[in-house]
């Protein structure tokens, strides 16, 4: 998404932005789940990153009991993980995981009797960050689910609202601190002005 900024004023200053900033924007993969158990302890999906981006939340459906959720990689090295409180059925998590294009990942829970999948061999969604190879993977270990061919079938298992956030490029950071910094540079001028102007008038009133 970009947005045009309008020009400012301050002071007799004129501070505008080159052209168009890209702001940072997050996009969303939506699953729905249901009920139904399942007793392997390791339950989740395959993905794709489709962009350089960061992996910001998800919530997790389960049946109450307290998890460690791991993301790894295609060869099913754990990257980074979390764990949700017991009691919570629906447990939204929220961190900050980066991702690379066109490198693969697995979103997995790890305790037995706790996930939750919905119906079987419907469409895969995908998004503009992220695209879902596998939407049911399992296995008794991180290793049996992310083997090849084994068990991946399921349309959606425990996770949902996966959203991804696209920070903006350094060149538009650049963009935006030279832009801050001319604000701040436009406002002390004018601040200046307005003490001597003030000291201006004390000194006239005193001088009557």
């Amino acid at each position: 998404m970009f947005r045009k900024v309008a020009r400012l004023t301050l002071g007799g200053i004129i501070v505008a932005f080159a052209g168009s900033i890209a702001f940072a924007q997050a996009a969303v993969i939506v699953g729905e789940t249901v009920g139904d158990t399942t007793t392997y302890p390791v339950v989740g999906l395959e993905f794709t990153a489709l962009t350089n981006t960061d992996l910001v939340s998800f919530t997790f459906a389960n049946q109450g009991l307290g998890d460690k959720i791991v993301l790894t990689d295609a060869e099913g090295d754990v990257l980074d993980q979390i764990f949700t409180p017991p009691g919570v059925p629906s447990y939204t998590a929220y961190g900050i995981w980066p991702l690379t294009a066109g490198d693969s990942y697995f979103l997995l829970k790890t305790i037995g009797a706790n996930g939750l999948y919905g119906t079987f061999e419907q469409p895969l969604p995908s998004n503009s960050d992220l695209a879902v190879i596998w939407s049911g993977t399992f296995g008794d270990t991180i290793a049996d689910a992310i083997s090849a061919g084994y068990g991946k079938n399921a349309y959606w298992t425990s996770f949902s609202s996966i959203t991804t956030f696209d920070a903006p490029e350094p060149s538009t950071w650049a963009m935006m601190l030279l832009g801050f910094s001319g604000l701040g540079f436009a406002g002390a001028r004018a601040s200046r002005r307005a003490a001597a102007a003030a000291g201006n008038l004390r000194a006239h009133l005193a001088a009557r």
